[in-house]
């Protein structure tokens, strides 16, 4: 009995993030991520979740605490 060779196909998808992010810019960490969030389209979450409790989703505190806790 021979070793027969075995082959497994590989598929590998393209996946594309827009960062939006413009070199020399001074920004916090909380400004890069509320611009990655945006420039992907994820920020629409959080505006469905304040229509829909009609609660303050949080994002502006959490991106000022970011920007002064990890300044760029």
């Amino acid at each position: 009995m021979g070793m027969e060779d075995h082959k497994a196909e590989v598929k590998i998808e393209k996946i594309i993030i827009k960062s939006g992010l413009q070199a020399g810019r001074q920004s916090g960490l909380g400004d890069r991520l509320a611009e990655l969030f945006h420039n992907n389209g994820m920020d629409s979450y959080a505006q469905q979740y304040s229509e829909i409790t009609g609660k303050d989703c949080g994002c502006e505190k959490r991106q000022q605490i970011l920007n002064k806790l990890f300044p760029w």
